[in-house]
Order: structure tokens, then C-alpha cells, then sequence
């Protein structure tokens, strides 16, 4: 069954998770002098300049792109796939 939810973190669930309830399903990375951000909804996931932040939420959009749950737009955006909103669907129940 293609719905089986893959090997992800938790953190990689809040982050499908939330970006499934974007109004265009979209996850940026932007990344500056000072730090990263990782944003979707509104929310932002990384802390601006804390490295262990960055690292945590950079593997989850990470293990996103691995399980095909998220595609590659450009150079900082990411968009959830049909796969990605069926396993966001099944982790909301």
C-alpha cells in the first residue's frame, strides 16, 4: 500500500504536515549571511542563526525530499507532491 507512512522523524511529519496546509503547498529554505530559515504556513522552523536548529529542520526537509514527499522547485523552494498530501492525509487521522 503506497499510504504507508515512510521512515520519518517527527519533525519531518510536523514539517509535511504543515506544509500539506499551505495555500500552495510550498516549503522555503532561505538561506542568508546570518543564518537559515525553513518556512511554510507562515511558521518558521529553523532558528535564524543556531546551527543545531538549522541541522535539525534541514534533515527533516532532507528526509521530505528522500521519501518523495516534497520536490525540489528552484534553488529554495520545495513543493509537496500527490504522495506528500496522501501520507500528510494518513498522519492527520
Amino acid at each position: 500500500m503506497k499510504n504507508k507512512v515512510p521512515p520519518i522523524s517527527d519533525d519531518a511529519k510536523q514539517l509535511l504536515l504543515e506544509a500539506s496546509k499551505d495555500q500552495h503547498g510550498y516549503i522555503h529554505k532561505l538561506e542568508s549571511l546570518g543564518g537559515l530559515e525553513i518556512l511554510t504556513n507562515s511558521k518558521s522552523f529553523a532558528i535564524f542563526g543556531d546551527p543545531r536548529s538549522e541541522a535539525r529542520w534541514v534533515d527533516a526537509l532532507e528526509q521530505l525530499c528522500r521519501f518523495d514527499l516534497v520536490t525540489q522547485e528552484g534553488k529554495e523552494s520545495f513543493r509537496v507532491t500527490n504522495y506528500g498530501y496522501e501520507i500528510a492525509d494518513e498522519l492527520s487521522k
